[in-house]
């Protein structure tokens, strides 16, 4: 995985959510951007919610490329090859990542499906 003139010359900012077990892992990232995330497509085993804060970037992966600007977000799920091109200037941006069974989770709590372990059901959430 070859990383380009990205982030190296700008000060990256890591965001500690306090999330650091296996199964609850989060961190945030920001910085600025300067040509691109990546020379090639990579991937990683986390889901990841970007947002372009300023400057314009195409978001590719195997469906083509994809702009992004004005504050936009997209969400990458894990594994899925990609890479962000700047276009024009510097873009800045920042990004969440986190592991991807938290969604699983949640998806089965809300759809009250029976938890792989054990069999049982998840307590109702309350309404709201």
């Amino acid at each position: 995985m070859g990383y380009g003139r990205s982030t190296m010359d700008e000060q990256i900012e890591i965001i500690d959510f306090g999330l650091k077990e296996a199964d609850f892992f989060a961190m945030g990232l920001k910085g600025a951007l300067l040509d691109f995330s990546s020379e090639a497509l990579h991937a990683h085993p986390f889901h990841q919610v970007l947002q372009i804060r300023n400057g314009v970037a195409l978001l590719q992966d195997g469906g083509g490329k994809r702009p992004q600007y004005g504050s936009m977000a997209a969400f990458i799920p894990a594994y899925v090859p990609h890479r962000t091109e700047v276009i024009g200037e510097k873009v800045t941006y920042q990004s969440i990542y986190f592991n991807k069974d938290l969604l699983e989770r949640e998806n089965r709590l809300n759809r009250r499906l029976p938890d792989e372990r054990t069999g049982r059901l998840p307590p109702r959430l309350p309404e709201q």
